[in-house]
């Protein structure tokens, strides 16, 4: 190219500067400096009033962070801050702080089903009375008395019924008598075998089956600590702790009462047993209590209470088998 010629700083197009402005893209010719007064100009010096002189900032150096607990802790701290003041602001829209509404008639309400909650107890007296009651060689005489109280308006007339049972307990093996109204039975439990006869006078004779009522261990159908709740000492009965069921106890009505409700048009809603025992765990006293009340005034429709009383403990001599002749 010919000295007489130069580029467009635009389109780089070589044409003669005569002309004025490049007739490629119409750009205006600017006589470039002398380069030799352009020196070791920056980058900033040499295209400052430029479109590409944008000058350069230059950030601030800050000071090094001093090594104190303080400055660890604050960002720590601001955090925390921030998280509460959102779980605050989260409850506020949530309504956790409002006022309850009372229920207005159109309300539905949801009755939730309770779950038995092991109720928390010293657990020394729960552990010992349950490996007492729970010992199949359990020794002691036991009186037992059931009364079963029927409302006249479940089957239009009143009735009460009234069963009575004594029962020696002795190395797995039992003996005694029970008598409903006029009738007696005598039994024996031995070697897993039940024998009974009719008083006065009957004779022996095994049977296949034995009523449940009868097999007393384990007493009162109890098997866990959780079954068992401590309500403190108490000297009423003789005994010096009492111990009461929890929801987890349910046992079968007529084990534990002698008393067959398939009978009755009614069945109990509501059972408890209250348990007295000596500071070693031995059962002095106990009350079965079975019941339903009528909804609409209270009225005890069915009652059905079993005593316990524990004598003789440790006094009983195992029974032999019953001679047949």
């Amino acid at each position: 190219m010919e000295e007489r010629y130069v580029r467009c700083r635009r389109c780089h197009d070589a044409f003669d500067p005569g002309q004025g402005n490049c007739p490629q893209c119409g750009a205006e010719y600017v006589v470039a400096p002398d380069p030799t007064a352009m020196g070791d100009a920056s980058y900033t010096d040499k295209y400052q009033g430029t479109e590409f002189g944008v000058p350069l900032r230059q950030a601030p150096v800050e000071p090094s962070a001093r090594r104190s607990g303080m400055g660890r802790l604050l960002g720590p701290g601001v955090v925390l801050v921030v998280m509460a003041l959102a779980v605050g602001l989260a409850m506020v829209l949530m309504g956790a702080f409002n006022e309850a509404r009372p229920l207005q008639p159109n309300d539905i309400v949801v009755s939730a089903t309770p779950t038995p909650t092991p109720t928390p107890s010293p657990q020394p007296f729960v552990e010992i009375t349950l490996a007492r009651i729970g010992d199949p060689a359990f020794n002691a005489h036991v009186s037992i008395q059931t009364k079963v109280l029927v409302n006249a308006r479940v089957s239009g007339s009143s009735h009460l019924v009234i069963i009575n049972t004594e029962v020696d307990m002795a190395g797995g093996t039992e003996s005694g008598t029970y008598q409903t109204g006029n009738l007696s039975t005598e039994f024996r439990i031995v070697g897993g075998t039940y024998y009974s006869r009719q008083l006065p006078t009957g004779k022996w004779s095994p049977k296949v089956e034995i009523p449940s009522f009868l097999i007393l261990s384990p007493l009162f159908s109890i098997t866990e600590a959780r079954q068992l709740k401590y309500d403190g000492p108490d000297t009423t009965q003789g005994a010096a702790q009492k111990l009461s069921s929890t929801a987890w106890w349910v046992p079968d009505i007529l084990k534990l009462s002698g008393v067959d409700i398939n009978v009755y048009s009614i069945s109990p809603q509501k059972i408890q047993l209250t348990l007295y025992v000596r500071s070693d765990g031995v059962p002095v006293h106990a009350v079965f209590h079975a019941w339903t009340d009528a909804v609409s005034d209270g009225t005890r429709l069915l009652d059905i209470e079993s005593t316990y009383t524990f004598t003789s403990m440790g006094g009983i001599v195992p029974v032999p088998t019953p001679t047949f002749k």
